[in-house]
């Protein structure tokens, strides 16, 4: 299943990483795979209720190397970056709007450029 020292996707990275997140008590906002010459880097975004700490992301990053399923659905060669979403970030997909249900959020409509505040519901 090795491909150039990269690992061909045939499990779902996303559904894998999900899982393991969720036993931890985190939620996936966003993996991205990001494709280079002779390494990927691989780029999660995770987030609790309780916030993100770096100790956080440090426990996740060693969760997904001592993971050995895990482990190879990135393939050989890859950077981990581990982060919280941010607060000043854009949402983009349906998941993250889902994970941030009925929170406050900012807001700013093209037209007018002014901010408000709003819940997604």
């Amino acid at each position: 299943m090795v491909n150039g020292g990269f690992m061909s996707f045939g499990k779902n990275p996303e559904e894998e990483l999900e899982k393991r997140l969720t036993e931890l008590g985190y939620s996936l906002v966003k993996l991205n795979i990001v494709h280079g010459k002779t390494r990927n880097k691989i780029e999660i975004i995770i987030y609790s209720s309780n916030g993100i700490k770096h100790s956080d992301c440090e426990k996740v990053s060693r969760m997904i190397l001592d993971d050995p399923e895990l482990d190879k659905l990135f393939g050989e060669n890859y950077n981990l970056e581990v982060s919280s979403p941010g607060i000043n970030r854009k949402l983009y997909t349906l998941r993250e709007y889902v994970i941030f249900k009925d929170r406050p959020i900012e807001i700013a409509l093209k037209s007018t450029g002014h901010p408000f505040i709003a819940k997604i519901r």
